[in-house]
């Protein structure tokens, strides 16, 4: 009987260090091709560059959601490298940021401001009136004016929303998740933001990132490594350059709340 019981624990004890063992394996196989793709695919690749750029279409908004509640979750993005909370909830506040630079002078997008944010005052510095939805597909942001800030030398821009049914933008940009059947095997996920001439469809430039999560191992990472709230705004600036910004019509004025 103890013979039986040593000859099992010793079944058992081996299984374990092959699992073990083969996790290990596979951790690194998955870390090896993840640095491939990340040395191969990676990066900023700039077709053509488009001088004095008044304002930009977002052609494709970002996924709703909080992104570190879904990722606490599990509940991946499809482009996870490339989404921030910004962009998905108030990205016309990376593209209107006078007096920082860069600075666009309009920024269009079909996505509609939170309105109910608005009402409960989560947002009104953002806007110099209420939002009003007027039927149209698109929204189109512009400069209004400034408020200081309280005790200070400070300002906020404000911007008036209006929405309009076509948009005067010659340029915009996209993106979309890349993942091919090695990527879904290893836990990566790729992403990439493309930027369009509207008329011609030509793609002036493409920033592809990686994102590494397998959900049975601890590894993980992203690559390019900076990643940070303005990575949009940042690649789309370098490929359409903004057109010098005049704010001598902007004023400080007061809105009321």
């Amino acid at each position: 009987m103890k013979s039986k019981t040593m000859k099992f624990l010793i079944g058992l004890i081996g299984v374990v260090v092959l699992y073990q063992g083969a996790k290990w394996g596979w951790g690194e196989t998955a870390q090896a091709y993840f640095n491939y793709r990340c040395e191969q695919d990676a990066g900023e690749f700039i077709y053509r560059t488009v001088e004095n750029v008044e304002g930009v279409f977002q052609m494709r908004p970002r996924e709703q959601g909080e992104y570190f509640s879904r990722l606490r979750r599990g509940d991946l993005m499809e482009d996870p490298y490339g989404h921030t909370n910004t962009e998905a909830q108030r990205p016309w506040t990376l593209f209107l940021r006078h007096p920082s630079k860069p600075t666009y002078h309009f920024f269009e997008t079909s996505q509609a401001p939170d309105l109910q944010e608005y009402d409960l005052g989560v947002s009104t510095r953002e806007f110099s009136k209420r939002p009003e939805p007027a039927g149209q597909p698109y929204w189109r942001m512009t400069y209004d004016g400034l408020r200081r800030r309280v005790k200070s030398d400070l300002y906020w821009t404000m911007l008036r929303p209006e929405q309009v049914s076509e948009i005067k933008s010659q340029y915009g940009f996209t993106w979309r998740q890349v993942r091919n059947r090695w990527d879904k095997y290893f836990g990566i996920i790729g992403g990439e933001l493309i930027i369009k001439k509207l008329d011609t469809d030509e793609t002036l430039g493409i920033r592809r990132g990686f994102f590494f999560w397998p959900s049975w191992s601890k590894r993980g990472g992203i690559c390019p490594k900076r990643k940070h709230d303005y990575i949009t705004v940042e690649f789309v600036s370098k490929v359409l350059k903004p057109a010098p910004f005049d704010d001598s019509f902007l004023k400080e004025k007061e809105y009321g709340y």
